[in-house]
Order: C-alpha cells, then structure tokens, then sequence
C-alpha cells in the first residue's frame, strides 16, 4: 500500500527538479580530498533519483544526489510521483535510497523476487539502507509527560475507562475536513442514534459512503484515532478496532491531516494519530509509539482475501504495523551500464543510522514547499556531508574513462551488397520456374504437381523481401520483416508438406479405396496456415507494438556499445506462437517424407524432401548460434543472417528442384508417365475396366487380395503395381487411373 498521494510526490517532485541548484562544498574542498578528477562522457544522460514527499527520503536522496554530482561528476535529475519497484524495473528511475518493501509487499514480490516482464528485468535490491522504519499509532510526549501513571504507550489498555477518557471524543473533528472517502469509519457500537434510524449495519458499506445512512450522535465512550487517508495501510487499523472491541472511530483528513493535526499538537490536544518513522513531523513533535500485540504474517494473513474493504472485516488483525529494514533500489539497465560504476559503487555502499536521521530531521520543516523546501533539505543534507565525512569518503572511487561507445549500425554498403546478392539470388529462381513451366508435361514435373511447386519457388521472393528489410533498423522493420518470413515459409515448406502428405494419404493407406485429393484441396489447407501466420502477425503488430530501441551491448573491446534491437510486450509468448508451427511443419514434413520413401518413384520426392528441410533446420540453428555471437557488430550479424536466410532458401530449392531439373535434361522418363496425377492418384486396383477375360479377372482378384493384406509392406505393393503395368502392356487395355504408353 502506498504510504503517500502518488499526486502529492509528484509535485514534490517537479519543484525540487526545478529548484535552484546550490553547491554544497567549494573547489578548495574538493581539491583537498585528494581525488581523481572524474571524467564523464559528455552527453552522458543525468542519474535519475526518485523522490517521495517525507523527509528521511528527501534527506538521503539529497545526499546521494550532492555525492553524486560534487564528488563524483555525474549529473542528476528528480522523478517523483513513482510506484516504487514497478517504476524501478520499468527504468522510470535509476536510484531509489529509501525503499519499503513491506508496505509495497505486492510489489515488491512482483518486481523485485520474480521476473514477470518481457522488456524489462528485475529491480535490483541493493541491501538495508542502515535504519528501520514502520507506520505506527501515536500519541505526543507530552500525553505521556501529562499522565505519567497510565502507561498511555501501551494499547491494550486503551480498553480502559481511566485510558480512554483522556482523548479527544469521537464527533471532535468536522466532517467538511474529511476526504478519501469522505466519512469516518465508526463501529457500530460508537454510534449511539443514526439517520434513518437504526442503519447501524449500513455503516462503512457503500450506503454509509454514499450519505444514506449518517452518524447523528457517538457515544461519549469512543474516541478519534486521526489517519490521513484510506489507501494506506488498508482495513488494518479498521480491524484492529473491531477485532479488539476498542472504542475508537477514524476520521480520514486526507490533505488537511498536517495543517489540522498540526494546529492540535500546537495547542497540546489529547490526540490518537496514525503516522510513520522516521520523518520530520514525528522527529519534531516527539511521537511516541503506542504498542500492540507484536507483529506476525499470521496477523495480517487475512487481509488479502477482503481486498479494499474499508469495514473491520479481516479477522485475527490485532497487532502492531510490521517495523520494515528500509532498503535501496536500482534500475538493472543502470547496473550494467559502465559509465555509471562509480555511482553504483558509492550507492551499494552507502548507509545511514537511525541516529543520525533523527538528529537530521529535527532541523527540517515539512511544511515547506518550492524553494523553501529545497533549501530546508539542502542545508540538512548539506550540514551532515560535511560533518561525516570520515563516513562517506570510503565511499568514493573514480575509475578511469571507459572506451568510447560506439552505435553499431547496419551501413548503406552491406545493405546494397545484400540486395545484389539477392537480386542473383532472384535470378537463378526465376530460371527454375521458367525451365519447370517449360517442362510442365514432363513425367518429373507433372508427378509433383507444377502448380504447387511454382508457389514453393516463388515463397523465395518473399523471403528475400524479408532479408532486405531486415536491414533498416526502425520500427516498421520489426513489424513487416517477420510478417514477410512467415509467409515465406508458408509458401515453400508448408506447400511441400502438403504434397507430401498427398502422396502419404494415397500410398500408405491399408485399404483398396480410391483416394481423391485435388490440387485445390492442398492449396486450402496451405491458405489455412497462411491465414494462421497472417493473423499471428497482426495481433503480434497490436498487442505487441513492436519498436527498435536503441540499448547498450557489451563489447569486450569497448566495454559498452549500443545496438538498434527489437522490442515488444509479450516477447515470449510471441515467441512461441511464431516458431512452434513453423518447427512442427519441418518435423511433420520429414516425418512423411520418410513414409513415403518407398512409393512410385514419379511422385517419390521424399529424399529431397528430407534433404530440404534438414538443410532448413541445420542453418536455422547455425545462423541462431551465429547471430547470437555477433550481437555486438550489427554489420556482421545482419551479414551473417541475411546470406545464411537467402542462401538457405536458394539451397532448399535447389535440393527440390534440383533432380527434377537433371531428370529433364537428361531424357530420362520423357514420355507421359503411367501414373498421371490429375487431381486424382490411386493405389488400388478395385475399380477395374480391364477385361472379361475370366484369367485377367481372376489375376486381378488375387493382386486385389494381397493389397488388402495389412501386413503387407509399401515395398511389397510397389511389385504388384507393376504386374498391373505390365498386365496393361499385355492386354492393351486400361485399369482405372492408368493409361497404356504411347508407341
């Protein structure tokens, strides 16, 4: 829960970045530590420090902030209105000094113990920052001074006549003081009449908020514990209350809490008020803690199941707020980034004791805002730096320049020697889809479909369109590059596959049924994957919004260089929807390859098939590997890639299409094929036009029988298909799906 209006930090914020900068310590002083003049990068953007709107945060962050820019050289600037952690992660901030992580516990399990984000890592927890803090129920010292005998610091005693008549009465503060939510939370038995009568249990529901239902008159036994707002710390003071029958109602004042609550403590009023440590305000007016039950996570382990109900109703609360080991923050992008080491040097070391806190805050003022606030906080930081520094200096070290960074781009001369290469790449192509149109009669071409197979080539142009614009490092690139990838591996192993699982359908089957699977059949199923593909992309493009952002590499060289990358929400997942078909395709593509190994060799592409997508998956791991290897030299990963992606591609084709073309040239099988796919390809014999003859028709019966046989092996019914070739050859006539050759 936050301990502060996120709104209110964030105009703390903005005018202490905005104030006027002083120096806290002079040349001569600087000179006499003796030190390394730092020299940092010019342009080198300024250390974010995060600020919340409480002193001790205010305090050591300007510390921090002088240490860094006096000492060390850096730069620094504010950022205030954060939700801790999550910010911290999300890079909003690079340094947080004073951290809560009980209070933020949600959070802090998020962004801190698990990696939960895609672009961004963990915020890094840097260890205790030397003093404790916790939100607390407090009196003033002088109640204590007042009534030395009636232990006022203890809370189980606030049951008590003696104890509870010393407070302000419940009723005592206006309601036009109260906001968020408006109404103060009173258990039933503090409201003696209400308005209607009776709607004592419409009390701190939404009716009660909503004015419904009104307190007209408390009783004289409770009185008022003043908290600041129902966002922090929620349903745990309520179900202290119900869960220890105390008398006792909250006003929430929200931005009238300090002037109001001030004006009482000026006036020494006997006020019960929620606040926390350390801070200014309790340092100054000397609050002491009034002590419950000691602090357990069985205490609290109710809350999370009546999440952001405002009514008492979490049972087994009755302890104190936990006392929190406040810690520091860092931006992991901060961490690795070389130019900055001696900032996370001086932060991993630096500490602050409770003592010292409290002597600081005590010369701070709260209640001063702009200019004024800046200088209160400068001077205190500024009166502890000098004062302490046998403490800090141990701090310091400067280190030696890094190596310049250099941004690894892609130049303009790899990109056009990229499009030559695949402009000869594009060439040698449409060479094969020329020669195979040519061709498109002949026995090789027609057994493997030439319109399937013109899709399968002409997949090679669109992957060479993604190799080209995956050259241009700018946002547009990481939405059109994949899109046209994917497409491309649609058209060339998903149209592949398709026949192939054509050919599997027809030969492997165990029965003597015809098997009818048209051209347009596989074309279908091939636009169902594209369809996938496409719509995969689109959504990737939307959700994902994906950018090219510069971020810093490691260069064993040059220490830190930066490189354009690609970044997208939801990058895993994306991942997994990309690659999984495509990695399935090749396997289920290798897999029918091999089953139909043995079938009719003028459809039998199963050889070159496997070497295809074997060739695929080889270069998409080496290229993988390579890219991985080259992450620092954008010219030489986008090489490496981009020749690996299109030569890959031309070498697939090659290993299909290929043989077919030396089976043209070469004369063999020039003649029409006896087993003519049109549209429809059989592995039965059932449905013979063969002859009466009772011998014909009694061989028929007997090869009909074997080919139903279950056991009998893909090898075993490719001899009996060509007893039916040469049965044709003797009889001159036909069987069903076979034609005698031409003399």
């Amino acid at each position: 829960m936050l301990r502060l209006l996120v709104l209110l930090t964030s105009v703390v914020g903005a005018v202490i970045g905005q104030a006027v900068r002083r120096k806290c310590f002079s040349e001569e002083y600087i000179a006499a530590l003796n030190l390394p003049t730092p020299q940092r990068r010019p342009g080198l953007p300024p250390i974010r420090i995060e600020y919340q709107n409480w002193g001790s945060h205010n305090l050591v962050s300007q510390i921090g902030a002088t240490l860094l820019e006096e000492v060390l050289g850096f730069r620094t600037t504010v950022v205030g209105g954060t939700y801790e952690f999550e910010a911290c992660a999300k890079g909003l901030y690079d340094l947080a000094f004073e951290n809560w992580p009980q209070s933020e516990s949600a959070r802090y399990q998020e962004w801190v113990l698990k990696k939960v984000r895609r672009l961004t890592g963990l915020c890094l927890d840097v260890g205790a920052l030397g003093y404790t803090g916790y939100n607390f129920l407090s009196i003033p010292q002088y109640l204590i001074d007042g009534h030395p005998d009636a232990n006022l610091d203890v809370g189980t005693l606030f049951k008590t006549p003696e104890v509870n008549r010393i407070f302000r009465r419940s009723g005592s503060t206006p309601q036009s003081l109260m906001v968020d939510p408006g109404r103060e939370f009173v258990p039933k038995w503090c409201a003696l009449e209400t308005s209607p009568p009776n709607c004592h249990d419409q009390l701190n529901t939404q009716a009660y908020f909503d004015f419904k239902c009104n307190v007209t008159k408390y009783s004289p036994y409770c009185f008022e514990l003043l908290d600041i707002t129902a966002s922090w710390q929620k349903n745990i003071m309520q179900s202290m209350i119900v869960n220890m029958n105390l008398n006792i109602t909250i006003p929430l004042l929200g931005s009238n809490f300090m002037p109001y609550v001030s004006s009482l403590l000026a006036t020494r009023q006997p006020i019960f008020l929620y606040y926390w440590v350390p801070t200014a305000f309790a340092a100054i007016h000397n609050l002491q803690r009034v002590r419950f039950k000691e602090y357990t996570d069985e205490c609290y382990s109710q809350l999370a199941a009546h999440p952001g109900e405002l009514n008492g109703s979490a049972p087994g609360v009755n302890c104190d707020m936990p006392t929190q080991t406040l810690t520091k923050t860092m931006n992991p992008a901060f961490h690795d980034n070389v130019e900055y080491r001696d900032a996370v040097q001086m932060f991993r070391q630096f500490t602050f004791s409770a003592t010292e806190m409290t002597k600081s805050l005590r010369s701070m003022d709260e209640d001063l805002v702009g200019q004024a606030l800046y200088d209160n906080v400068f001077n205190a930081s500024c009166t502890w730096l000098l004062n302490n520094k046998q403490l800090w200096i141990g701090w310091i070290s400067i280190s030696p320049p890094p190596p310049q960074r250099i941004l690894q781009e892609i130049t303009a001369a790899m990109r056009m020697s990229i499009l030559a290469l695949v402009l000869v790449l594009s060439a040698i192509i449409a060479i094969l889809q020329a020669v195979i149109f040519a061709h498109r009669s002949h026995a090789a071409i027609r057994g493997s479909d030439h319109w399937l197979s013109q899709v399968t080539l002409s997949g090679s142009y669109v992957a060479f369109a993604g190799v080209c614009t995956m050259g241009y490092e700018q946002s547009w690139s990481c939405i059109i590059t994949p899109f046209l990838l994917s497409f491309a591996f649609v058209m060339i192993f998903g149209s592949t596959t398709a026949k192939a699982w054509r050919i599997h359908s027809i030969f492997c089957q165990r029965t003597m049924n015809v098997v009818k699977i048209t051209t347009g059949k596989l074309v279908k199923l091939v636009a169902l994957f594209a369809s996938y593909e496409i719509a995969e992309c689109v959504v990737r493009a939307v959700v994902g919004q994906p950018t090219c952002v510069i971020t810093a590499v490691p260069n064993s060289q040059t220490g830190l260089d930066d490189g354009r990358f690609c970044v997208l929400a939801y990058e895993s997942i994306f991942s997994v929807l990309i690659y999984t078909p495509k990695v399935l395709c090749l396997l289920y593509g290798c897999y029918l390859a091999f089953q139909i190994r043995n079938c009719p060799s003028n459809f039998n592409e199963s050889k070159f098939i496997m070497l295809s997508m074997y060739n695929s998956m080889v270069i998409a791991v080496l290229l993988l590997l390579l890219s991985n290897a080259f992450a620092t030299r954008a010219n030489v990963q986008y090489a490496v890639v981009a020749v690996g992606l299109a030569g890959g591609v031309t070498l697939s084709q090659l290993f299909l299409f290929g043989p077919k073309l030396y089976s043209i040239f070469s004369n063999s099988g020039a003649g029409e094929s006896k087993m003519a796919v049109a549209g429809q390809t059989s592995g039965s014999i059932a449905r013979q036009t063969l002859s009466a003859d009772p011998r014909v028709e009694h061989i028929c019966r007997k090869i009909a029988a074997e080919m139903n046989n279950p056991a009998l092996p893909i090898a075993s019914k490719t001899v009996l298909l060509d007893k039916i070739d040469k049965l044709i050859d003797q009889s001159g006539r036909t069987v069903a799906g076979y034609t005698t050759p031409k003399p």
